[in-house]
């Protein structure tokens, strides 16, 4: 029996407060399932398509089976009626439409646990959208929203400094409250004509019947009493021009919303008005017990008896019989907004043992997230079992890397002859051990009290970003636990050193799942725990520079602190006896400056001696032909210098102590923050990257080569905290780094010293920068050749603090101990 659901239907299988009878049929969320995965552009759209009533696709349910578990939805409230059927996909589609319906300002607002509110903008799309209607979606990481022209990107820091200054104004209890922590029901998306809550519209609706009049005024009531209607505000005490010129937009913009809902809910002929009338008619289309728009739900009745998960009907190491429920989940994921490999492991595994998630979620500091963490059990399962099985001594390495798994790998070892024993090893590792070996690493890389520690987001990211090497470490610390030892024997060089070396690699690394697997033989065949607490060692990073056998280079050798600061002062900065350097203004650097050309090959010259050493001592490849080690050379330096460039990490690692003390709360691995442009701070350019554009955004000509270079490299960065940067692009490097606004008293900033010390500037370094500015105000100084001295400041503040960052991380890591 197939079945023909309204929206609000569909929406009640989350939210209790859904304004319609409990449908014929209440889904749940089978274990299998992964979780709200969509984008917000994906939901705005959707809400577009249903309003001009669009087909959005059936819905497909399978009877509710007791066996494949239960998991909750996004949004799903308590006190919902029993599920009937278990939804196979649709998840994406149904959360999106509850989300349309969670009234989060009903009630307590402000304890409102949903970390996504859905608005709608009732100004025209603009142009280049195909929309008719703009929804709007906020998310806890964006209580201001995104773009509205483009919901995939993020908001300029200009109007997320405008919306914050409006957001503490229109809530005066909150005006000390930073941004991360703001309750989403205190905002509303900034980047909008006349934006209104949709659930406040479809709560009216339901309450007037459908009557869209009556519905309107309903509406409007509870419009009024939004924050944003706040009829005095703190932006009202203060004058124009006060502290930035946020003060200013926040003020204008605020107020031009404000005029827009109140036109579009009083004045039924205007413009805005007939907009909202024509929204609402819509709406309670889409409402209506006769409403013709429904979402069709395909009913299907899957044969039982050949179940995925370990029955006795299914013969072990018969993997040509599948579930049709797992493969149809399969299937159906490998469209739309599509599983990775990791996701649909997981979806297997969890159809298997339903209880997974519950054991997963237990871990206190996560670093990546469920699928991951699932994928890193499974491989460090099939470590331990390899090194219990059999093992071949005819060849020299006895132990291959265990890889991430496909889904048909996983499929087969779920159901091979081994099958019963592998499993009982994964469900007693993920029940008894896994807290303790995920916590382990998590205090390895990031123990707040050891000075050197990651930031908390360099150590998620290592998970995240570089999963072999996370895997590596998980790996040796449960070699140790089996060895009877572990990680806290180590000493603070030795644990320095180890974590010079993972960040090494998966910061450097050319290849890191190959240079990773270089290492697996020795790890899985160490016997001797104290050669094991000194793994990460000088010897074993040499075996993963070098070429391998068929003279691929896997891991660059790492140039030494000091190395680097020498080669950029000869080709750069100004060294004796070098010419074409920035120290003289008819210099070639000038107007010839290239960074591969000028700056990769040259260093690579430099650095030749050093590489031939490290990547192929004895020059000789196995075939006894000479190796190129001048090419090899020039690869591994402009890796390195490529990757150093831009490497937000390295710049966090030195920032570590004041972002600690800014975000203690902050949680990586929460889905809403593994993207960069979700994170509680901005990367800042000290020199403002406004002084190398023209009005219009171009280049500027005339502008060095070098400047431009440079301008975007880790040294004219720093990572600075949303609500305090300036969105005043233009503000020089001295107001930066010397004076104090209040609101930098939030962060503890109170002092010039402490400014410098969360720039990671030196006091004797703000001269450079002070230098680097002109006496007189023209902020397009740097294409005129007369301001060489001010050229030269910039470049040498820049390539200063470019060096000192990755010395700081060369040095404190002890990354000179493995070259």
């Amino acid at each position: 029996m197939n079945y023909m659901l309204s929206l609000a239907e569909i929406a009640a299988w989350q939210i209790a407060s859904a304004p319609a009878q409990m449908g014929t049929m209440v889904a749940a969320l089978p274990a299998l399932q992964r979780g709200a995965v969509w984008k917000v552009k994906q939901i705005e759209e959707l809400w577009d398509s249903m309003l001009r009533q669009f087909p959005i696709g059936a819905f497909i349910v399978s009877p509710i089976d007791a066996e494949r578990g239960h998991q909750r939805f996004k949004l799903q409230q308590d006190g919902l009626p029993e599920a009937s059927h278990h939804l196979l996909d649709g998840q994406q589609r149904a959360t999106g439409i509850a989300l349309g319906f969670a009234d989060v300002w009903k009630g307590t607002a402000t304890d409102s646990p949903v970390r996504s509110a859905c608005w709608i903008d009732l100004g025209t799309a603009p142009s280049g959208r195909d929309v008719d209607f703009v929804a709007r979606v906020q998310t806890q990481a964006h209580p201001w929203g995104y773009s509205r022209t483009d919901p995939d990107a993020r908001l300029p820091q200009n109007k997320i400094r405008a919306a914050i200054k409006a957001f503490q104004a229109v809530n005066p209890e909150h005006h000390e409250t930073r941004p991360e922590a703001f309750p989403l029901t205190l905002t509303w998306p900034w980047d909008s004509v006349a934006p209104v809550p949709l659930p406040m519209l479809l709560s009216a609706l339901d309450a007037a019947g459908g009557d869209v009049p009556a519905a309107i005024k309903l509406a409007w009531d509870r419009v009024q009493t939004l924050p944003m209607f706040n009829a005095t505000t703190l932006l009202d005490e203060q004058e124009a021009g006060d502290e930035d010129s946020a003060i200013d937009t926040a003020r204008g913009h605020l107020e031009a919303c404000r005029n827009s809902i109140t036109a579009a809910f009083l004045d039924e002929l205007s413009p805005l008005g007939l907009r909202l009338h024509d929204l609402m008619s819509r709406l309670a289309l889409l409402l209506a017990s006769d409403t013709p728009y429904r979402i069709p739900v395909l009913h299907l009745e899957l044969d039982e008896t050949t179940s995925f998960t370990v029955r006795p009907q299914l013969p072990p190491g018969d993997s040509s019989k599948k579930d049709p429920v797992e493969l149809l989940f399969v299937r159906i994921n490998s469209a739309g907004t599509p599983l990775g490999g990791e996701e649909l492991v997981y979806s297997l595994l969890k159809s298997a043992w339903v209880e997974a998630p519950a054991f997963v979620e237990t871990l206190v500091h996560k670093p990546a997230g469920p699928a991951r963490i699932a994928m890193l059990c499974i491989r460090l399962v099939l470590a331990r079992q390899q090194r219990l099985g059999p093992v071949s001594s005819s060849t020299s390495k006895r132990f291959a890397f265990p890889a991430s798994l496909s889904v048909d790998e996983f499929r087969r070892l779920m159901r091979g002859h081994e099958s019963a024993s592998f499993q009982d090893g994964l469900r007693r590792y993920i029940k008894e051990e896994a807290a303790g070996t995920f916590e382990g690493a998590w205090q390895f890389l990031a123990d707040s009290k050891n000075s050197f520690a990651l930031p908390r987001v360099v150590a998620a990211e290592l998970a995240q970003k570089a999963p072999d090497v996370f895997f590596l470490l998980l790996a040796w610390l449960d070699r140790l636990t089996e060895l009877g030892s572990s990680a806290d024997r180590q000493s603070a060089i030795q644990h320095r050193r180890t974590l010079g070396f993972l960040t090494a690699v998966a910061w450097f690394g050319l290849d890191k799942t190959k240079a990773v697997a270089m290492l697996w033989d020795t790890l899985q065949a160490e016997t001797d725990a104290g050669k094991l607490l000194d793994f990460f060692n000088r010897r074993h990073f040499s075996q993963i520079c070098r070429l391998d056998e068929r003279l691929d280079l896997h891991m660059i050798p790492l140039v030494g602190a000091d190395e680097l600061d020498l080669i950029c002062k000869k080709r750069i900065t100004g060294y004796f006896g070098c010419q074409d350097t920035i120290t003289r203004q008819d210099s070639r650097i000038w107007k010839d400056w290239g960074w591969y050309g000028s700056f990769v090959e040259p260093a690579a010259a430099e650095l030749k001696t050093f590489y031939s050493a490290k990547l192929y001592p004895t020059k000789t490849s196995t075939d006894g032909s000479d190796i190129d080690v001048p090419e090899s050379a020039l690869t591994a330096c402009d890796h390195f210098l490529g990757v150093l460039w831009n490497c937000h990490p390295i710049l966090l690692f030195a920032q570590r102590k004041w972002l600690a003390n800014w975000f203690p709360h902050f949680n990586p691995a929460l889905p809403e923050f593994m993207e960069d442009k979700n994170r509680p701070w901005d990367y800042d350019h000290i020199h403002p990257q406004s002084y190398l554009r023209s009005e219009g955004g171009n280049a500027l000509r005339g502008m060095p080569q070098v400047i431009k270079d440079w301008h975007g490299s880790i040294g004219n960065l720093r990572a600075w905290p949303l609500e305090i940067n300036r969105s005043d692009s233009d503000s020089t490097p001295e107001l930066k780094l010397d004076s104090v606004a209040p609101i930098e008293r939030r962060y503890g900033l109170t002092q010039q010293k402490h400014k410098l010390e969360a720039s990671f500037v030196e006091k004797d370094e703000l001269v450079r920068w002070q230098e680097s500015l002109p006496a007189h105000s023209d902020k397009w100084y740097l294409k005129a050749p007369g301001a060489h001295d001010e050229r030269c400041a910039l470049v040498r503040a820049i390539v200063g603090r470019f060096n000192r960052i990755y010395r700081e991380w060369y040095q404190t890591l002890r990354l000179a101990d493995l070259q």
